[in-house]
This record gives C-alpha cells, sequence and structure tokens, in this order.
C-alpha cells in the first residue's frame, strides 16, 4: 500500500503541476484505472477511466493513439461486470477509431477484433464470434 500512497501523490503533484487537462495526468490516471481494474477494484476503474475520457473528448484528443486504449479498456471493464452493452459500444468504437488509424495488418487492429469476438462469444453470439475471430487470425497471419 506504501507504492499505491506515493503513486496518488504523485499524480496529484502531477494534477497541480500539469492541471487536469493535460495528457502525461491523464496517463497516469489511466495506469492508476488499470492497477484497480488488474486487482479486481472495478468500482474504483470505471470513475478513473472516464476522468480519463473525458479529459481526451474535452481537450479535442480524440485522435490520438492513446484515446483508442482507453477505450478498449472501459470495453474490457464493462465485459467484467457483465454489461456487454457499454462494453460491444467501447470495442466498436475503438475499432473504428483504429481503422483509421492503424495499418490494415498491425496486430492492435487485430486484438480489438479479438476483444469482440470475445464479447460476442460470452454473449453466445458464436458465428459473430467466430468469423471475426478468423479475421483476427487472418491479420496476425496466423493461419
Amino acid at each position: 500500500m506504501k507504492k499505491l500512497r506515493f503513486f496518488l501523490e504523485a499524480i496529484n503533484i502531477q494534477k497541480l503541476l500539469l492541471g487536469e487537462m493535460h495528457l502525461e495526468y491523464a496517463q497516469s490516471l489511466n495506469n492508476l484505472a488499470s492497477m484497480y481494474y488488474y486487482i479486481g477494484n472495478y468500482e474504483k476503474a470505471e470513475p478513473l477511466y472516464l476522468d480519463v475520457l473525458n479529459i481526451f473528448e474535452k481537450s479535442d484528443l480524440t485522435s490520438h493513439p492513446f484515446y483508442s486504449y482507453i477505450l478498449n479498456n472501459l470495453g474490457n471493464l464493462y465485459r467484467e461486470l457483465n454489461n456487454y452493452i457499454k462494453a460491444e459500444q467501447y470495442f466498436l468504437k475503438t475499432l473504428s477509431l483504429a481503422k483509421t488509424t492503424l495499418a490494415e495488418g498491425h496486430p492492435e487492429l487485430a486484438n480489438y477484433i479479438k476483444n469482440i469476438a470475445s464479447l460476442y462469444s460470452d454473449m453466445g453470439k458464436f458465428f459473430e464470434s467466430e468469423q471475426l475471430f478468423w479475421k483476427q487470425k487472418l491479420i496476425l497471419k496466423i493461419i
């Protein structure tokens, strides 16, 4: 817990020095949210991810490459919470943005497709899921 305290202090210093709308501050908030996500504390992760999303949208940084990671993180969070409708919305938005910013065979694009495929599998949409898994494999040239 000592590390968490230092991390929170560092984020507060960033906020004071850089301001609430600064990219580095937003990335640190995202890192904190991800830490909470990975330890299963989704209640603390969600508002932080949403704050980061808000910073990017208010700062007109929606074309920044990091923005798609934030969308994807929210999709993963909502999938874990079994909120499949929200997860699908964020995953589809992530994929749509990635298609405009990443090359056709980029591995991150394959990862975003895999996330949607896994979500569809969880939802019982097995045909859609299988089609997307094949698409992911083609991108990664696994088959």
